[in-house]
């Protein structure tokens, strides 16, 4: 009789182990929050009298009693890991691919607010990554730095489509990886493309300096606008956010284009938590969504939708 009780108390922790460690292909989405943009931003300039925020997304990885538990909250979703990686990437692909994003989004941010602020702000650096192969006659990979192909140097996206031009359907291409060179063999398509999406980050030396802590818990472009937004605001006189706290959301390109993000829903219902003045979100369906969700949930907060940093500059200053 020992032996049975021992046995059943064996399978009892291994039933246990299995049931709050064995991973599941999904993920659980919910309201994560929001976080004042001076947090991991040093800067010298102007003080503020309002705040900037970015909102953001959590994001579980999921075992069964995250699962039971997900099902219980109105604002948790469940999400099939298929249905946010790319068919042809892994799990850790598109976790790099999320990172590369912010970095992406960080250097676009820097170069509009100085730029729009009439700072100095010269490029350094000007690295192209694999953010997605869809080639399957490529053998490139997620976060490969091209250097060259077929020996011509790379340093912008303009001179990979000068190189492929005038070049045969197949081409070598240098990377580093990991630190580590590799030729890398590609088939381009019929159309001569490579058939990959790249990321284009740039380091700049600008004046006053800027130094940025990126938050490892972190990920996805979403955070350029707000970036962008305090940026500029340090860099000059007039203070954007006259004593508001302002929430928002949004990809940053460099010419100061204003992007669609995931999430929407969620980071909406942080800023309605949070008690925001005011939430910024990109015109199109994140504009869409955003106000069929007040109108639905009777939610009390101000919206204004933008498509671009000169419209969100030009309404916050004449706004009371």
């Amino acid at each position: 009789m020992k032996l049975i009780k021992k046995y059943k108390i064996i399978i009892i922790f291994v039933l246990i182990f299995i049931i709050f460690n064995i991973p599941l292909p999904y993920y659980v989405d919910a309201p994560g929050g929001i976080e004042n943009v001076n947090k991991n931003i040093k800067i010298s300039g102007y003080d503020s009298k309002g705040s900037l925020n970015i909102v953001y997304v959590k994001e579980f990885n999921t075992n069964i009693p995250m699962i039971l538990y997900s099902l219980l909250r109105k604002d948790y979703d469940i999400i099939k890991k298929t249905d946010v990686v790319l068919e042809t990437e892994s799990i850790n692909d598109y976790e790099k691919r999320d990172k590369l994003l912010m970095d992406e989004s960080i250097s676009n941010a820097i170069y509009v607010a100085y730029t729009k602020a009439n700072k100095k702000i010269e490029i350094l650096d000007n690295k192209i990554y694999v953010l997605y192969n869809e080639n399957k006659y490529s053998d490139l990979k997620v976060l490969d730095e091209i250097i060259s192909i077929n020996n011509d140097k790379v340093t912008s996206k303009e001179d990979i489509e000068k190189i492929l031009k005038d070049t045969n359907e197949n081409v070598k291409i240098q990377v580093i990886n990991n630190k580590k060179k590799y030729v890398r063999n590609v088939k381009l398509t019929n159309d001569k493309k490579l058939g990959i999406l790249i990321s284009n980050i740039k380091k700049y030396n600008m004046e006053p300096n800027i130094k940025i802590d990126k938050d490892n818990n972190q990920s996805g472009p979403s955070g350029g606008l707000m970036i962008a937004l305090y940026i500029y605001n340090k860099l000059t006189k007039d203070d954007i956010t006259k004593g508001k706290k302002i929430v928002g959301t949004g990809t940053i390109e460099t010419d100061g284009t204003v992007g669609e993000i995931g999430g929407v829903k969620y980071k909406l219902k942080s800023a309605v938590k949070s008690k925001a003045d005011l939430f910024l979100v990109p015109q199109g369906d994140n504009c869409k969504e955003v106000n069929k969700l007040i109108k639905k949930e009777g939610y009390n907060i101000k919206i204004k939708c933008v498509s671009t940093f000169d419209e969100v500059l030009g309404y916050l200053r004449s706004a009371n």
